[in-house]
């Protein structure tokens, strides 16, 4: 169906809608201290729509503006040792690649300050922090020089302030107007010299490859390496570098303020129609791929086999209010302590720890991201626990 609503990265007209999902948890991150709580937790709609032109897809129902972060919203995964690895990694190589010794560091949207930590602890970096959803306590400002953190969102207020590098990781999917997100941030790069990096969830990976359960009301936006080159570009920056990361789920953009982009567009323009047809795609292959996950869960019901889902973040979330009517699960698993005793949005499964699962013994246990795998095996087998293990 295609619908005059002009797209919010170029301005075109016309955007194809492909795909609806209705009653879904607004805020599926925000910790919730009842069952109660969360069946009864504000639901809206999903209506994805697709730019042919600039390959943005948005959620063009959510037109009412974020969500509160303040509140109690928990979505860090620092808890886990292999995605602890893979943010140092990333902090390592920015430190090295861009000299980050001694210098400024401004971090947007800095969740629980632990990616910022490790930039300033590396370098030996004074760092400022800002997040609405920032907890206090919870980040070491005692990391490198110094960190600050503040708890609002970035704003123009905020754009003379002296930095030496920006980042903002797993947040511009979150702006309802990433233009004028973007060109803020390019007001503080130009005023200040200090280049920028950003990190999105790929949208080749959820439309391409089979990630649906990324899909959630949170993020209003899906960013290709053509629509999120193209938003940088328009807004003034020069982005030189635009790569996949985390085994494909993320992308990874570094940009300095100014015109003329540097990074090679052939591949990414030969790759729009192959975006294109998915998208065409993709609401079968979403139905054909919850039809799998109902045939196993509905196998695991009937078979009376006690089951948990590993991992309460968006991805076994937004499964489990999918799946509630014939999930066999009662229990969800998350290695974030500040999830214990709460419970999931939309389904009221409660969070427990690893070490619950010793007194629980599953007999099967369904991995909502295959990049964690071998951690969890590891944590499994540490609890003398070998449960037959499903990745959906």
């Amino acid at each position: 169906m295609r619908v005059d609503f002009e797209c919010p990265i170029c301005g075109a007209r016309a955007m194809d809608v492909f795909f609806r999902r209705d009653n879904v948890p607004v805020q599926p991150n925000t910790l919730l201290s009842t069952r109660k709580q969360a069946l009864q937790c504000p639901k809206g709609t999903i209506e994805l729509a697709f730019c042919p032109a600039c390959e943005s897809i948005t959620n063009w129902k959510a037109k009412d503006g974020p969500p509160d972060y303040s509140l109690n919203y928990e979505n860090s995964l620092h808890f886990s040792p292999s995605y602890r690895e893979y943010a140092r990694g990333q902090a390592a190589d920015l430190v090295e690649r861009y000299r980050l010794q001694g210098k400024v560091i401004v971090d947007v949207g800095c969740g629980r300050g632990d990616f910022l930590a490790m930039l300033c602890d590396l370098g030996q970096n004074r760092g400022f922090g800002f997040d609405p959803a920032y907890a206090n306590g919870r980040g070491n400002a005692a990391a490198g020089r110094g960190i600050t953190y503040v708890k609002e969102f970035y704003s123009e207020a905020q754009t003379s302030l002296p930095c030496d590098f920006i980042c903002c990781r797993q947040v511009l999917e979150h702006v309802l107007r990433p233009k004028e997100f973007v060109a803020t941030l390019q007001a503080a790069a130009l005023r200040s010299g200090a280049p920028v990096f950003f990190e999105v969830p790929n949208a080749r990976y959820t439309f391409q490859r089979g990630g649906i359960w990324d899909i959630i009301y949170e993020h209003p936006f899906y960013y290709s390496s053509q629509s999120l080159r193209r938003l940088f570009a328009s807004c003034g920056f020069r982005v030189s570098a635009l790569r996949e990361s985390f085994g494909g789920q993320y992308l990874c953009l570094e940009a300095v303020a100014g015109n003329g982009d540097t990074v090679n567009q052939a591949n990414e323009e030969t790759a729009v129609g192959s975006l294109n047809d998915d998208i065409e795609k993709f609401a079968e292959r979403h139905k054909n791929e919850v039809s799998k996950a109902f045939e196993i869960c509905d196998g695991l019901r009937r078979s009376g086999k006690r089951t948990v889902v590993w991992g309460a973040g968006s991805k076994g979330i937004s499964f489990l209010n999918e799946l509630k009517t014939v999930a066999p699960v009662k229990y969800t698993v998350d290695v974030n302590p500040h999830k214990w005793g709460k419970f999931v949005p939309g389904t009221g499964h409660e969070i427990v720890s690893p070490e619950f699962l010793k007194e629980y013994q599953p007999e099967c246990i369904i991995i909502m991201n295959a990049n964690y795998r071998d951690e969890i095996r590891q944590q499994l087998e540490a609890c003398g626990l070998r449960p037959e293990v499903r990745i959906v």
